[in-house]
């Protein structure tokens, strides 16, 4: 094993028991595969093994490069395959000179999976590695409906985040001219459920004049809704402030 990527130790509890540890840094789709610890004394042997599952995460939308992980010289010929029908199958995928596949654009339900590349050298000799690959949709919000809200001092005020797309779990953050939200100037939010949620400005002031924020992120992308609120000093007729 390489000792920069694998760092193996052990020490001794206090009750006598030895712990010993495997750490990989940077882990890649190659790292893959069935681990052993082996204990051994003049008694005897005894081992314990577990799988370590490498998943590759991609974006809805955006271009999959996947790199078959094999080494040696001269390489004959790579292929690909999912689910045991050899690629590219559609005309989203292609292989390219280097071996890897590509695929463009990703979607959730079709490119989700296990993928397998199998590579051969002139003598016929060949190997095969697979890994997983998650798709993420990133999420989108539903516009708000006018992009200046104008209202009076001492009205109510109330804007919606909506979540129309994207995979859990999202995180929903309210900004006020690119800060945080102030809870203490009369400002709340309430968490409707995990893909809606409502600013509420229960009396209006002239310092809550400003660009609100609703910025959402999850695993695959950060998106914001952006919406100026104007506090009129007065109240306004139909036609006129």
């Amino acid at each position: 094993m390489n000792t920069v990527k694998f760092m193996i130790g052990q020490y001794i509890t206090v009750h006598g028991d030895v712990i010993s540890h495997v750490n990989i840094s940077h882990v890649m789709v190659e790292d893959g595969g069935e681990y052993a610890c082996i204990a051994e004394n003049r008694a005897g042997k005894v081992q314990h093994a577990a799988r370590l599952n490498i998943y590759v995460t991609a974006v809805s939308g955006e271009t999959l490069n996947l790199k078959c992980p094999v080494a040696g010289y001269p390489i004959e010929e790579i292929h690909w395959e999912r689910g045991g029908r050899e690629l590219p199958d559609d005309i989203r995928q292609r292989v390219q000179p280097d071996g890897s596949l590509s695929i463009s654009p990703v979607q959730k339900n079709t490119d989700s999976g296990v993928y397998t590349c199998w590579a051969r050298n002139k003598q016929g000799h060949s190997a095969r590695r697979s890994g997983e690959v998650t798709v993420i949709v990133p999420p989108k919000l539903s516009p708000f409906q006018s992009s200046q809200l104008q209202l009076n001092m001492g009205d109510r005020a109330s804007l919606t985040c909506s979540v129309v797309k994207g995979d859990l779990p999202l995180t929903i953050n309210w900004r006020k001219d690119d800060r945080p939200i102030d809870t203490t100037q009369h400002m709340s939010v309430k968490q409707v459920d995990q893909y809606n949620s409502i600013l509420v400005i229960e009396n209006l002031g002239s310092d809550h004049t400003g660009n609100y924020s609703c910025v959402v992120r999850n695993s695959a992308a950060e998106v914001e809704n952006s919406q100026s609120l104007l506090v009129n000093g007065k109240q306004c007729s139909l036609q006129f402030c």
